[in-house]
């Protein structure tokens, strides 16, 4: 009896030790982790950031924080002995959402701002072009509670790891040191290139002072730096009188030359509208002469040298500085192989042949006079002919379905998902041909990959097609014509005209929509809006269409939960395209073909399944 009992008593602890080890023991170690991690107080710089108090201070001065930019911090300074992937901390930051890079780099730059980092010297937080970011400054974490009869902080046992030596003295750009895990293979790719070269250098060089020459190149530098980077180009060589960029590398896009081209132009209109200090001579001016090709290069990293530069060899970028020397100051020229890419979206003319080398046929190029319309997607998609549309028949009828219930002033919304090109913009080509002839209006605002970060980027398009606004249109017509759209619609605020002109980055005297707060400024913009839109669907159905959601701008998500919430009315059919894994705000419902009393649907678009298929 008495071995049986000690036999049990055995069992008894053998099963309690097992449950501790199994079960409690995990739970205690993730608690002290979490005690470690979180509840800490981390002193670096001039800063210290209290993740129990969940403040930050700097030079004793309370720095309030954006949560995203607090847990962004806090991430980035407890993972501070590795690289942190971008799409690590996007996952962290924004779980189980579809963000895109510009909201990282919008925290990443407010976080630097907040502990007085900088973007060129990058002595904290540590940029790693093509892979993600590290927090390099010394730490010193202590207990944010100390024991009792402790007289000041006590160290913590996690030593800090060794600082990168990443200054730059000077430049625009800050470069990546030789710790940068940057690869060293050389790559064979497919890039766009675009050269600039100020117009007007060597007689600015010989009229201005050296120091103000300086200062003035490196405020056209950052300038030209900001306009390629919205862009997702790659700053790669500098000269006394211009750069170069690559679009296309190392970050791969399928619309490089798209890219290029826009930054070219907001980069010609950038550098008219600055105004440096001190002025320059009346009679020079800061235009610039811009090339633009597309072609093979060899890219990669120098790897002797010791700031690890990114750099492209071959023809194409020779062939680039040959057409910068062609241009006129003021204008962007572009090569026969980037104009194929882009024909069907600027406005362009023929200003001259070039001799290519190895070939005796001379080919032409082009000076780019501004687009004509910003479609997403692959550059030069449209300049191919279509294929013969076949098996979207039902998905067709479908939309022409809900079409006929929106003409009965009762609005539809139909969401088309899909990967990237399995048709959801020739499906909505195919629609929008089908109009043809019939009393309907058909409208389309595009969202762009590098237009996350511009406020109404897809509302603007469907503005100005509402308006009847041109491309060559300039500010006077664009206001004349603004006007005519609000006094049809009945709308007679005098705020109205310049709160849409201010949309439409008209240059206006604000005062009288300054004292609008923010908020009420969007709500009455949204309202406006609706009115002009609500008059179009009065003459005859609208169908306003939004393409590549998924790259939507914060306030245009706001601007289209809105109109959803309005339409049940309105004799109007929104379609909206974009990726699985997006979910537009505010409206989704499950696929129901047979029901139109709610007014929105999803439809799936893929090679083989059924448009309801999820």
């Amino acid at each position: 009896m008495k071995n049986m009992t000690v036999w049990w008593n055995f069992r008894v602890l053998l099963v309690l030790f097992s449950c501790y080890y199994r079960y409690l023991f995990p739970v205690l170690t993730c608690l002290n982790v979490w005690r470690e991690s979180w509840a800490m107080r981390y002193v670096f710089d001039d800063c210290t950031l209290d993740t129990e108090r969940y403040e930050l201070r700097r030079a004793s001065v309370r720095i309030p924080l954006r949560p995203k930019v607090f847990q962004l911090l806090a991430y980035l300074i407890t993972h501070r002995d590795r690289v942190i992937l971008k799409d690590e901390l996007i996952a962290h930051l924004w779980p189980n959402q579809f963000i895109g890079d510009t909201a990282l780099k919008s925290c990443i730059m407010t976080a630097r701002k907040a502990v007085g980092d900088a973007g060129r010297a990058q002595r904290i937080i540590q940029t790693l072009h093509g892979h993600g970011y590290r927090f390099v400054a010394d730490v010193i974490t202590d207990e944010p509670t100390p024991p009792a009869g402790s007289t000041g902080p006590v160290p913590s046992r996690v030593s800090a790891p060794p600082a990168l030596d990443n200054r730059v003295a000077t430049g625009p750009v800050a470069v990546t040191p030789l710790t940068t895990p940057w690869p060293l293979e050389r790559e064979h790719k497919q890039v766009t290139a675009l050269c600039c070269r100020l117009a007007h250098v060597a007689t600015l060089a010989t009229r201005l002072d050296p120091e103000v020459m300086h200062a003035l190149m490196q405020e056209v530098f950052a300038l030209a730096q900001a306009t390629m980077q919205h862009y997702e180009g790659t700053m790669t060589h500098y000269t006394g009188k211009g750069f170069m960029a690559l679009f296309g590398a190392p970050l791969a896009h399928e619309d490089h030359a798209r890219r290029a081209v826009l930054a070219a132009l907001e980069l010609q209109q950038r550098l008219g509208a600055h105004r440096p200090a001190p002025p320059l001579p009346p009679d020079v001016s800061l235009n610039a002469c811009l090339g633009v090709h597309t072609g093979p290069v060899v890219v990669g990293p120098l790897e002797g040298d010791t700031q690890r530069l990114y750099t492209a060899v071959g023809a194409t970028t020779h062939l680039a500085i040959r057409l910068q020397h062609l241009a006129a100051p003021g204008t962007v020229v572009l090569s026969d192989a980037t104009y194929r890419l882009v024909r069907h979206e600027v406005q362009s003319k023929a200003v001259g042949s070039l001799t290519l080398p190895g070939s005796t046929v001379p080919v032409a190029v082009y000076c780019v006079r501004g687009f004509i319309q910003r479609r997403a997607g692959v550059s030069g998609r449209g300049a191919r002919s279509l294929s013969r549309f076949v098996g979207r028949a039902q998905e067709l009828a479908i939309l022409h379905q809900r079409l006929a219930h929106a003409s009965q002033r009762q609005g539809q919304v139909v969401g088309i998902i899909g990967e990237p090109g399995m048709g959801k913009s020739r499906l909505l080509y195919e629609f929008a041909q089908s109009l043809s002839g019939r009393a309907v209006t058909y409208r389309e605002g595009h969202c762009f990959a590098y237009g996350r970060a511009t406020p109404y980027l897809p509302v603007r398009d469907l503005l100005r097609q509402s308006c009847g606004i041109l491309e060559a249109d300039g500010p006077e017509d664009i206001t004349r014509k603004v006007h005519e759209s609000i006094q049809k619609a009945g709308v007679t605020s005098a705020a109205a005209l310049p709160l849409l002109l201010q949309l439409l980055d008209v240059p206006i005297q604000a005062e009288r929509i300054d004292q609008i707060s923010p908020q009420a400024r969007r709500s009455r913009t949204f309202a406006l809006l609706w009115q002009v839109f609500l008059h179009d669907s009065r003459r005859q159905p609208l169908v306003v269409a939004v393409e590549n959601a998924h790259w939507m701008d914060a306030t245009s998500e706001e601007w289209l939960t809105t109109l959803v919430e309005r339409l049940p009315t309105a004799a109007m059919l929104l379609l909206v395209t974009y990726r699985p894994g997006y979910r537009p705000p505010g409206w989704s419902s499950p696929p129901s073909p047979r029901s139109h009393s709610h007014g929105s649907c999803r439809m799936r678009v893929s090679r083989w399944s059924s448009p309801w298929r999820r």
